[in-house]
């Protein structure tokens, strides 16, 4: 009976530690079990719901190399965020860049997740990031950056095949259409003889990213 007890104490500790962590514990976790990956390739399948622009779904290949290159490699011009899916853990990896605030939690996917709001002092572009961390599995299940150059970007991130590597299997973005800056060649094509859809007068349009066959630490030459 008394071993019952003492269990049950030290797993109360536990969850106490846990829950007890500070707002920067917290978020460097989630840090440090990326930093876990040194590289990765993959294969990634695009969809696009973007008001006003014809954009059709495509496969590409997806590379990264430690601490933050980034690239997608497909035929065609792509519509994707100025900001590489990385560039916030950038921003995260330094704990004197950026003040934490716990602010709320909320349940993401079933998950119950810390909102944590992050204001960084050192960064440029980005104003202000919000993120949905589930802690215990030091996983961030919603992103949503602000930022100077393309307004405010809404990331959702579902896990699966990958969970214990911390990677996605899908990622949904959400962009403020009026604030994206489009890219010079898209620009160029929708100035010319190539017809958008008719307007729908929606201010925000979504980006599906859906990977698969992961490759991970393993050397990346293509960046």
């Amino acid at each position: 009976m008394k071993m019952k007890y003492y269990i049950g104490f030290i797993l109360l500790c536990i969850a106490f530690s846990v829950d007890a962590q500070s707002p920067k514990q917290i978020v460097h976790s989630c840090v440090k079990k990326f930093e876990l990956i040194n590289s990765y390739k993959a294969k990634v399948h695009l969809d696009f719901d973007l008001p006003d622009i014809n954009m059709k779904s495509r496969d590409a290949k997806v590379y990264y190399k430690k601490p933050n290159k980034f690239k997608i490699k497909s035929q065609g011009i792509l519509f994707l965020p100025k900001q590489n899916p990385y560039e916030s853990f950038d921003l995260l990896r330094d704990t004197n860049a950026y003040t934490a605030v716990l602010v709320n939690e909320e349940i993401v996917q079933q998950k119950k997740c810390k909102i944590i709001l992050v204001v960084p002092t050192k960064q440029e572009d980005i104003i202000l990031c919000k993120l949905w961390i589930e802690d215990r599995n030091q996983l961030i299940y919603k992103i949503q950056l602000t930022t100077k150059s393309n307004g405010t970007i809404l990331a959702d991130y579902y896990y699966g095949s990958y969970i214990k590597s911390g990677l996605p299997d899908k990622t949904i973005y959400e962009i403020e259409m009026n604030k994206f800056k489009i890219p010079k060649a898209l620009a160029v094509d929708l100035n010319g003889k190539k017809k958008v859809k008719k307007s729908t007068g929606a201010n925000t349009g979504t980006i599906q990213m859906l990977f698969t066959e992961y490759q991970i630490n393993i050397p990346v030459t293509e960046i």
